[in-house]
């Protein structure tokens, strides 16, 4: 490679700057070559500083002169600097190889995963501990995998967490839950996410028959401002069910009971005309027997015998007994009822029954028959009436 000579040089004793006058040093030059200054001396190029500037790296031991003539020659530095950059960048490529080249990366942050994008360098995946691993998005931890389980920002925080897009943890608003759901506090809460939900002594809100219980409630959205509920309580398996509507005039409606096997034979009860028990309930005494329906419908039955009847007082072409057998039913009506009454066998049966004069807790049995006598008599009734 020819020497470099354009253009003159001017130098100052003592000092390592060299100033030119008509040349192109930069770029043409290069820091570690040769420069044979006007005082016949070789010096060691240690910068090109711009096209008219390099500094020596010795001071220059000649005369101070200007418009001087002199020579650059390159040298074996750039072959050295060349093999140094190499091994360098051998060097680098090795860690590289010994790395992501074998498919191992750093551990990372959540501010600097150790898989990244270049233009998302806060984006990718890390090594949070031994044998866990998180997906890394905008510098937080979206996804944490960990023996098994999911764990992050992408992950419900808690099982009633409803934020959008979040991956259900096992419980989630009671579904999958083996051991305690999490609990309704307020059954009348009409912010409450669609699940199963459990409810404690402590609960409040309206519940079915006035005091909270110990049960079960499933609570099914249909949108923001409607859902239906359905509770269970476990003392007794008693299910019930009813609907909020968010609009004008409507809120909660009463709850209503569901029947099966296990209630529809239960006592019957009321509130304001709705029922709150069983559908139908059944009993008997020393009175005879009962029936009563949830609406309201009330049947007595029972069976009377009497001896030593006196019929002789004159009536409808025969005659009747002075007084009546007392005939209490097994229940209580709410009004005087129906009574239907007749004799068993009319073989055995000296005369014939009719009920009379009854209240709502007995009624009189009287006998007639068309020869005055004095008899014995076994009969049944039957009473219908009301309970409510």
């Amino acid at each position: 490679m020819a020497w470099y000579s354009t253009g003159t040089v001017s130098v100052t004793n003592g000092s390592k700057a060299v100033t030119g006058s008509g040349t192109g040093w930069y770029g043409a030059l290069q820091n570690g070559w040769g420069f044979v200054g006007p005082d016949g001396r070789s010096y060691e190029i240690d910068t090109v500083n711009s096209a008219t500037s390099i500094t020596l790296k010795q001071n220059y031991q000649g005369s101070t002169a200007a418009a001087q003539q002199y020579s650059a020659y390159p040298t074996m530095s750039l072959t050295i600097d060349l093999a140094t950059r190499i091994n360098a960048l051998i060097s680098d490529f090795q860690a590289v190889v010994d790395g992501p080249g074998a498919g191992k990366f750093g551990y990372g942050t959540e501010a600097a995963p150790g898989i990244a994008f270049a233009a998302d360098s806060d984006t990718g995946m890390r090594r949070v501990s031994a044998n866990e691993l998180a997906l890394v998005a905008g510098g937080l931890d979206q996804l944490i995998l960990r023996a098994n389980i999911a764990t992050g920002g992408a992950v419900q925080s808690s099982k009633v967490d409803a934020t959008m897009g979040k991956l259900l943890r096992t419980g989630a608003f009671g579904w999958g839950e083996l051991s305690n759901p999490e609990t309704a506090m307020d059954l009348d809460d009409t912010t409450l996410a669609s699940g199963a939900w459990r409810t404690i002594g402590t609960s409040t809100g309206t519940f079915p028959g006035g005091g909270a219980f110990f049960g079960t409630l499933l609570n099914i959205r249909y949108d923001n401002g409607n859902m239906h509920q359905l509770v269970r309580n476990i003392s007794n398996n008693d299910v019930y069910v009813r609907r909020y509507r968010s609009a004008a005039g409507y809120g909660f409606s009463p709850w209503t009971m569901l029947y099966a096997q296990d209630n529809i034979l239960r006592t019957v009860s009321q509130v304001a005309g709705i029922p709150t028990g069983g559908l139908i309930e059944k009993g008997g005494n020393a009175n005879g027997q009962y029936v009563r329906f949830a609406d309201g419908t009330q049947i007595c039955w029972g069976q009377v015998v009497a001896t030593g009847i006196v019929c002789g007082v004159a009536y409808a072409g025969g005659f009747r007994s002075g007084s009546g057998t007392s005939v209490n039913f097994a229940a209580a009506f709410i009004a005087n009822p129906k009574i239907v009454a007749q004799v068993d066998d009319l073989t055995t049966s000296d005369a014939l029954v009719i009920g009379d004069t009854a209240s709502v807790s007995n009624f009189q049995l009287r006998y007639w028959r068309p020869v005055a006598a004095t008899v014995a008599c076994s009969a049944g009734y039957v009473a219908i009436g009301k309970w409510f």
